[in-house]
């Protein structure tokens, strides 16, 4: 099989549940492949069957093996189809969960950053993946220990996502993490103003 009708057959079968079987066809494919060199994929279908592959093996929990993969396509995207392209944002997103599930929170917080940059651009600043994008961020930063930042920036996402889409279900999960948040710097004894993640702030 060439690899595009890899990759074609390693998605059909991922949409019928058989992730182990789309994994494999994935990696007999991209066997000569080193993700971590600094040669990025000749062709879309090779960048795009490495960041299927990175996503199929985060789904089971296989974070440091999707990382490499996750990197070298989202490398290969941006050079192939530039920056702005679906398909590199897509694979951004699955390598800024990647960074964020194998401790890299640094590299997580700049993912989620562009993440935001290109929504707002794209979609508007208040638009639902803009939002998530600005919602993940704060709990990253909350979780590499800049719980001021993390708190504010959430509590400025909740007022924006309460003003723009009321009623909508994410609007309590975000309430929920920021009394977590505050919750947790208690439990610390940071002793923070009560006034620190007010929404004007």
């Amino acid at each position: 099989m060439s690899m595009a009708q890899r990759l074609t057959y390693a998605r059909a079968r991922a949409d019928h549940g058989d992730h182990t079987r789309a994994i494999q066809v994935l990696h007999t494919g991209l066997l000569l492949t080193d993700p971590t060199d600094d040669i990025c994929a000749l062709d879309v279908a090779s960048a795009n069957a490495a960041a299927l592959l990175a996503e199929l093996t985060l789904v089971h929990d296989d974070a440091c093996t999707a990382l490499p993969w996750a990197e070298w396509a989202y490398r290969s995207l941006r050079r192939l189809l530039g920056v702005t392209s679906p398909e590199a944002h897509a694979v951004l997103r699955v390598l800024a969960t990647a960074h964020r599930r194998t401790g890299n929170l640094t590299d997580a917080a700049n993912c989620y950053s562009d993440l935001i940059r290109h929504h707002s651009k794209v979609e508007g600043p208040r638009a639902l993946p803009t939002l998530a994008a600005q919602a993940t961020l704060a709990l990253v930063l909350y979780q590499d220990g800049h719980c001021l930042r993390a708190r504010q920036l959430l509590t400025r996402t909740a007022t924006a996502h309460h003003a723009a889409h009321p009623g909508h279900r994410d609007g309590p999960r975000l309430r929920q993490e920021l009394a977590r948040m505050r919750a947790g710097c208690v439990e610390q004894g940071h002793g923070h103003s009560a006034e620190i993640d007010e929404p004007g702030r």
